[in-house]
């Protein structure tokens, strides 16, 4: 199965959109094991990466670049390993959502003389647009140098006519780094707070600093087998790392005894809290900080399963020492970077063995993969 992407060859943001979508299947499972067979890990079989019937069309997030050259508003992807945008109207990944957005920015950085801001210059105003749509819900933020520019109504007001609600918000971005975001920069400006929806029968809302899988369809498909693969029951007390805005900590809540969350990012642990009350969930601590410092604090000893699902680089050594001092009889660990995960099983394996692990195609068309694996104690 092939779609015709217009921008491919200079976006490279699709690395495999040219490979026919079954091999991209198999080159996935080839990779995780490729990363196992690096650290020693040998006799596991990798099965094919699950997949998606229609792979395109998927991803509900999309942070788009800006700049302005002779006059003429370029709004896209930046190249790989490379500052230069791609000037684009739409994606194949993203649904039509997108080229609505894109449009009505287009007409209102030229309507109201937006300035974009220059990287060498460190001059104008407009740095990123940033935006993610749920159930036809978008939630955008202006990432911007001041919140001094006008036309901003004007902006609402033709997105609203496109979605069902938009929550808009500003970013105030003075740094000189390449971050995104300034983690104390935002402002919210207009229309609904939080973007709500719901997965697996968890109620959800967040805030645009919060993390959310950009692939909902995969992303329950994994939900649902971590839950399958902790086989949880009453008497079961579970740890829940890296749990962001804590979907899986309330879905493990409704299942056993108690869930303990542990999360670094305090704007998704305060998203968790109102998800906690929004499901009535009164058996779910929602503690702030690293995993590893925060695991040496409490009495780890009290827990019986674990869930983790850490960002790209993997579990802090800290973190994996705490895990073979518990007496955790079953992990279940998801990940978005097959390295660091054969690294930290590799790390587990004195106390633990591998008893299931399957890739999933979160992401159609490029190179990475997710992957979830289930541990059992020796």
């Amino acid at each position: 199965m092939l779609k015709k992407c217009n921008y491919n060859t200079n976006c490279g943001g699709c690395q495999l959109l040219d490979m026919p979508y079954e091999e991209q299947l198999r080159c996935k499972s080839n990779l995780v094991k490729d990363c196992f067979d690096k650290y020693n890990i040998s006799n596991i079989n990798i099965p094919k990466t699950i997949g998606m019937f229609f792979p395109y069309k998927y991803r509900n997030k999309a942070h788009l670049a800006i700049k302005s050259i002779k006059g003429r508003v370029i709004i896209g992807f930046f190249e790989e390993n490379s500052k230069r945008i791609v000037d684009i109207k739409d994606c194949i990944l993203h649904d039509k959502w997108l080229a609505n957005v894109i449009s009505i920015v287009r007409e209102w950085i030229g309507r109201y003389k937006i300035k974009t801001y220059e990287v060498l210059t460190k001059q104008g105003m407009l740095r990123y647009i940033i935006c993610r749509v749920v159930d036809n819900n978008l939630q955008i933020t202006i990432v911007a140098t001041s919140t001094n520019f006008a036309g901003r109504e004007w902006l609402y007001a033709q997105l609203a006519k496109e979605f069902n609600s938009v929550s808009m918000y500003i970013n105030i971005n003075k740094r000189t780094d390449d971050l995104v975001f300034d983690s104390n920069g935002f402002k919210f400006v207009k229309g609904e707070k939080y973007l709500s929806s719901s997965m697996l029968g968890v109620k959800y809302e967040y805030t645009p600093n919060s993390f959310l899988q950009v692939n909902l369809d995969i992303c329950k498909s994994m939900y649902t087998k971590a839950l399958e693969l902790l086989d949880l029951s009453i008497e079961d007390s579970v740890l829940d790392l890296y749990s962001g805005i804590g979907i899986t900590s309330i879905l493990f809540a409704k299942k056993c005894k108690c869930v303990t969350s542990i999360e670094y990012n305090s704007e998704a642990t305060s998203n968790a809290v109102i998800n906690k009350k929004l499901n009535n969930v009164d058996n779910l601590q929602i503690l702030t900080g690293p995993c590893g410092k925060v695991l040496r604090e409490i009495n780890i000893t009290d827990y019986n399963k674990l869930f983790l699902d850490p960002a790209r680089m993997g579990a802090e050594q800290e973190t994996i020492d705490a895990i073979l001092q518990s007496n955790i009889d079953k992990i279940v660990y998801m990940s978005c970077d097959p390295d660091t995960l054969a690294r930290d099983i590799a790390r587990l394996a004195t106390k633990y063995r591998i008893e299931y692990i399957q890739p999933f195609d979160m992401f159609p068309h490029t190179k990475h993969v997710e992957t979830i694996v289930s541990l059992k104690k020796l």
